[in-house]
């Protein structure tokens, strides 16, 4: 190897490093959707001919945008978004936020904020994939997930003026168990105050019948010569949980709970665990 070729190998590598170099400094704006990896264009400069809003898209003097900021906002940053009027509502990599922002939003502000890039959220990003098929169906029954700066009896009235039946609903989160139309499931798209859809799931069914064993609490009280006979005699036992306990024949005499409205299953399982006698069946002791 003659030494102009070595030398011209030499600048290559360095060429080739230097480029890595400064691929690897600069900010990584892509944004992780649920449909892919996207890179929004920077455009809140072009925001005042670009930003036209429709009649649709406002709920009560706000709308909402995928907002991007140069940098994370820091928490001066964030008091300075919030006198705004802007809401930081769910975080997104890299660099952005699902936000609501009021109507008469400013693009000189935005800017002044730090913001690269405002985006509307599409309605592939509200609608579950695969959603689309069920359409066929008569009815459909959804997970809506409401935006969470909307307060729930609102969203209800909205429900109710747009024809959707309410199911379900904890006044714990922002998801509501609703039935449409199939014919209709292209419209809910378009709903404002949609964050994002998808098909509820099937109906629970009982299936942890050996949570004594799995959690060895079958240990306890066994009729062995080495058994422990832990019996429970005289023990009280306080369960924190969700739902309605049995009935069954094992809490028969035994069970004092002062709710009065079935919100899950799980504490029914969990008392299982902690009071399951086998009355019904030996087996599962």
């Amino acid at each position: 190897m003659n030494r102009s070729t070595y030398s011209g190998i030499i600048l290559v590598l360095l060429m080739a490093l230097a480029f890595t170099t400064q691929a690897q400094l600069l900010p990584d704006y892509s944004v992780l959707l649920a449909g892919g990896k996207q890179t929004f264009p920077e455009n809140v400069a072009t925001f005042r001919t670009e930003g036209a809003l429709h009649e649709e898209e406002v709920l009560e003097g706000v709308y909402y945008r995928f907002l991007q900021f140069y940098q994370i906002p820091d928490a001066g940053q964030r008091q300075a978004i919030r006198e705004a009027g802007i809401e930081l509502l769910q975080y997104i990599p890299n660099r952005t936020f699902i936000a609501s922002l009021p109507t008469e939003i400013d693009a000189d502000l935005l800017e002044a904020l730090g913001v690269r890039s405002i985006q509307p959220i599409l309605p592939t990003n509200k609608m579950a994939s695969g959603l689309a098929t069920l359409a066929a169906q008569p009815t459909v029954e959804l997970l809506l997930h409401y935006f969470p700066d909307i307060p729930q009896e609102r969203v209800r009235a909205y429900c109710a003026a747009d024809g959707l039946e309410i199911l379900a609903q904890n006044g714990q989160n922002d998801v509501l168990r609703v039935r449409i139309a199939g014919e209709r499931l292209h419209q809910l798209a378009s709903l404002p105050y949609l964050a994002y859809a998808e098909a509820a799931p099937e109906p629970g069914e009982p299936e942890d019948t050996r949570g004594r064993s799995l959690h060895r609490a079958n240990t306890l009280d066994m009729n062995t010569p080495s058994g422990r006979k832990y019996t429970g005699e005289g023990i009280n036992v306080l369960v924190r949980d969700d739902g309605i306990v049995g009935p069954h024949i094992d809490f028969q005499g035994r069970l004092v709970q002062d709710i009065n409205n079935d919100n899950g299953t799980h504490g029914d399982g969990v008392a299982g665990i902690f009071g399951g006698a086998g009355n019904l069946d030996p087996n599962e002791r």
